[in-house]
Formats: C-alpha cells, structure tokens, sequence
C-alpha cells in the first residue's frame, strides 16, 4: 500500500538498502489490522494471552487518534481474540489517559526508589 511518504520529499533521502523496505511498510493502522488479523489464525484467545491482547489495545491508542479509526481496530481486536469489549476498553482508556498526563512522555519510566 505504501509508506505514506516516509523518506521521501524535499531534503529527505533514504539509503538505497532501505527504500525496498519502506517500499513495504504500512500505516499504522493498517499494520494493527494485519497484526489482529494473524492473532485470530494463530488463535491467541483471551483470558490466556491478555497480555498479549493488551497490548494490542494500547498499540490502538498509538497508532491513531482518530475515534472511527480506533473503534474500528478495538472491533477487529475484539472478533478476532474474542477479549470482551470492556477489557479491550479498559485498556485503551488507561493507555489514553497514560498519554495525555502532562508528565507524560508515552515510555515507561521506573518509580521512585
């Protein structure tokens, strides 16, 4: 599908061993699609690999900030491990309200020791 413009335009370039590769990314959103999509045929189911699932749902809050965009992975999620809604929901509000914290840089930091 394409790389949505990385390593291209004005100024920017790519070393010639990378542009078959980013030939070949996709966006994010259409990355988690595919992803979600081999978590079914491998049958990653929930509760056994929450952890797994879980972190498919904050890669969900990563990826896009747009609500149809979101809703409509949390779905893809959802049919595709059977995690209830609520679980995946949950996830991705904590995840959410993890990035809009005003401290907050989107990585992990270790508490206070």
């Amino acid at each position: 599908m394409g790389n949505g413009g990385v390593g291209q335009g004005p100024g920017i370039s790519c070393p010639p061993e990378f542009q078959n590769l980013l030939g070949e990314t996709l966006p994010p959103v259409e990355y988690l699609r595919a992803v979600f999509t081999k978590y079914g045929e491998a049958s990653l189911r929930y509760p056994k690999k929450f952890l797994v699932i879980a972190n498919g749902a904050r890669a969900i809050v990563d990826a896009t900030n747009r609500e149809y965009e979101r809703q409509t992975l949390q779905d893809h999620l959802t049919q595709a491990t059977k995690a209830p809604k609520s679980f995946i929901d949950e996830v991705m509000d904590t995840r959410g309200r993890d990035l809009s914290a005003p401290e907050s840089t989107g990585l992990a930091t270790l508490p206070p020791t």
